[in-house]
């Protein structure tokens, strides 16, 4: 079974449960974050993002802390999804759900942690997909 948790925020949850479920099930997680706000919690990327949508494995290397790559071990799916900002009603992040959209097509389950507007976005482009929703607090 092929798994995706998105995290929008509370990357603190998502790691630590992403890195429980990986011992059962296939699963891959995408931290969610805006090219407008990319601190949460224990993610702080102080480098410049080349571009919005979905980073390269090479990337999201480089962005993430040598505390969460450590804890997480070398080869653990996890990848950076920017939106371009929080706002529900831009084009840009519309498109940007799209793509976002077309990744999530080749997993049988979508879990999503913590609350987006784009969430929305994601729901109504796949209608038919299973979901499981985490609202943190």
């Amino acid at each position: 079974m092929k798994v995706a948790i998105i995290s929008y925020g509370h990357a603190d949850s998502a790691i630590p449960l992403a890195k429980a479920l990986n011992k059962h099930i296939n699963v891959t997680l995408f931290l969610t974050l805006a090219l407008n706000k990319t601190k949460n919690n224990v993610l702080e990327i102080n480098q410049p993002i080349i571009k919005s949508g979905l980073q390269t494995k090479q990337a999201t290397n480089q962005y993430l802390s040598a505390e969460i790559k450590q804890y997480l071990g070398e080869d653990f799916p996890i990848r950076l999804f920017f939106y371009h900002n929080l706002k529900f009603k831009s084009i840009k992040n519309w498109i940007l759900s799209l793509k976002l959209r077309n990744i999530l097509q080749h997993y049988e389950i979508i879990h999503i942690n913590g609350q987006n507007a784009t969430i929305f976005q994601i729901k109504l482009l796949m209608p038919f997909k299973k979901f499981v929703y985490t609202i943190h607090d």
